[in-house]
């Protein structure tokens, strides 16, 4: 009897993102992006870790080194927080720092005093830097298609157009 009762409020249904956009991203597109920032936040953690050993080990340099490390630890937290929240000109930013980086490398692999290890590095960083940019500009392409797609509703939707039906 309570089921007819006009008094009850309906069930919402309740989408995960506060605007419904990112409803039905595909794993293609968001999986580079989380692997992304993941890399970031990784590399934050290898900067605090890194940096407080260098600080207990050299007291005589332990300010400047704890500035160094905790600049590069703040600045990899900034970018892996902007590219989880998918914002493309940070992700631009991050893959230009890794390029920058690997061209550096390439220049001591010249030299003559390569680090293959750190080559490696920066090979496979500046790939998952160039596929979570594309990754992120994707989403945001499918995003926007999304939204015209349904901000746009057809005639054939409107009751006053529907098809008369004889009874």
């Amino acid at each position: 009897m309570e089921e007819n009762s006009p008094y009850l409020a309906g069930k919402a249904e309740l989408s995960t993102a506060a605007d419904g956009s990112a409803t039905g991203v595909p794993g293609e597109i968001t999986r580079p992006i989380t692997y992304l920032w993941i890399l970031l936040a990784v590399q934050t953690g290898i900067a605090v870790v890194w940096g407080g050993y260098q600080v207990l080990t050299a007291p005589s340099m332990a300010l400047f080194l704890a500035a160094i490390f905790g600049m590069t630890a703040v600045i990899n937290a900034a970018c892996a927080f902007g590219v989880y929240n998918r914002v493309y000109w940070v992700a631009v930013v991050v893959t230009v720092l890794y390029g920058l980086s690997l061209v550096m490398e390439l220049f001591s692999l010249l030299k003559g005093t390569p680090s293959i290890f750190a080559l490696i590095v920066g090979v496979v960083t500046t790939i998952i830097g160039v596929r979570g940019t594309q990754a992120i500009r994707d989403y945001h392409s499918f995003v926007a298609a999304s939204r015209k797609r349904r901000s746009s509703p057809s005639l054939a939707d409107d009751p006053a157009f529907a098809q008369k039906q004889d009874a």
